[in-house]
């Protein structure tokens, strides 16, 4: 607490000594190398002046209860102290409230204040970029500082807030249309269906379509005559030519040419077993002995063939046949238009007046029986069960004959 020096009339006295009319000096004016506090109130009266005589700072008192005070700083005028600042225009600004506000632009510079240690600290700012130019449309200028950089189409940009950072990368390209082999399929509802026909089948699980070929589709090929089969490798089946054949495609058509001019003529032989068919089909009919035997030239087959059986079983009493023979017939046929050349007449059927005639199936492997009496000239009708006489087993069939292939 500083020391009050009230002792200032004009005439020097102190106040106890009375020599009439003595007036007052202007307001009390105290000196001390620190600033008042608070507590400088005592002693003090209502517009008392006070010097700092440390950094040259005026004070005035503005208020007071006699206890605490309230002292003004009016300005400094020594070291440390200022009036004015003056930037690079050269027009001074003066302080308001003792403080004189030092800013940055917010863009360039940044100016931080640490009330601590009494220190304003600047900075400069990263660098913005005045425009930016891309491949079209010229320079595109900063909107508050700030120029948006955005993907379109197939480009997507994102960015990253935490590292500054701009990720510019290609997007996943959805197509928009599909070319087939015969027309282009445009999605719809961004729905694309893929359908098959014709014993093509589609399945689809997660990202996956599988196309599957169906039951119709030929998975081998059996050559005629049998001398082996064909299996496709990698979708592909090839025709091969041998000595004077070759072969030739165009479109969908292959052609087997022989070079040498003359026919080309197969011939293979061998066995096989035939076997007693109600409507086509194979009874499982007991038998006794049986052979077949067959020689093949060209596009001709002749056929030998021996059979001892029992009833025919099957419970089926539709045409009676006999099946098992080692190519499918032509439309066209052999012998007496289909008619094998001889066929014994078994014993113990029903019509014992009537001989047997056996006629190939068109596309067949196998023929059926049919009975015709040379007497009334009864056309050809197929037998059945019911012809032969129950009990009277072994019948006994032979027939040899010739069809086309």
């Amino acid at each position: 607490m500083a020391n009050n020096n009230q002792n200032q009339r004009l005439n020097g006295f102190t106040p106890l000594s009375y020599i009439g009319a003595n007036a007052i000096q202007p307001t009390n004016f105290t000196t001390s190398p620190d600033a008042p506090t608070v507590d400088d109130s005592v002693g003090f009266n209502l517009g008392d002046w006070w010097l700092n005589t440390t950094d040259n700072s005026i004070w005035y008192l503005a208020a007071t209860n006699g206890l605490t005070a309230t002292w003004i700083s009016i300005s400094g005028s020594g070291p440390g102290a200022f009036l004015e600042l003056t930037g690079n225009d050269g027009l001074p600004v003066f302080p308001m409230d003792s403080d004189i506000d030092t800013v940055g632009d917010g863009v360039t510079i940044d100016i931080s204040d640490n009330p601590g240690t009494s220190t304003l600290t600047a900075r400069l700012l990263p660098a913005v970029p005045l425009s930016l130019t891309g491949n079209t449309g010229g320079a595109v200028p900063p909107t508050a500082g700030n120029i948006n950089i955005v993907g379109s189409v197939d480009i997507t940009v994102a960015g990253n807030l935490a590292t500054n950072t701009l990720t510019v990368s290609a997007a996943s390209v959805t197509p928009t249309s599909f070319l087939t082999q015969s027309g282009t399929a445009t999605p719809a509802a961004g729905i694309l269906n893929i359908f098959g026909s014709n014993g093509i089948t589609t399945s689809a699980s997660g990202s996956t379509v599988t196309v599957t070929a169906g039951p119709s589709i030929a998975q081998s090929y059996i050559t005629s005559p049998a001398t082996g089969t064909a299996i496709p490798a990698a979708g592909v089946i090839t025709f091969a030519g041998t000595g004077t054949t070759t072969v030739s495609a165009a479109g969908s058509a292959i052609t087997i040419s022989n070079t040498a001019g003359a026919p080309v003529v197969t011939y293979t032989e061998g066995s096989f077993v035939p076997f007693i068919t109600v409507n086509g089909v194979n009874t499982g009919t007991g038998f006794y002995s049986r052979q077949g035997y067959y020689v093949q030239i060209g596009n001709v087959l002749y056929i030998s063939v021996a059979v001892s059986f029992g009833t025919v079983i099957g419970g089926n009493t539709g045409p009676i046949g006999i099946g098992g023979f080692p190519y499918a017939s032509a439309a066209s046929y052999g012998t007496a238009n289909g008619n094998f050349s001889w066929v014994t007449n078994p014993l113990h059927i029903s019509q014992t007046s009537f001989y047997l005639v056996g006629k190939m199936v068109i596309n067949t492997t196998y023929l059926q029986l049919y009975h015709w009496s040379s007497a009334t000239g009864t056309s050809l009708t197929t037998i059945s069960n019911g012809t032969f006489q129950a009990g009277n087993e072994p019948y006994n069939i032979t027939l040899q004959g010739f069809y086309f292939i």
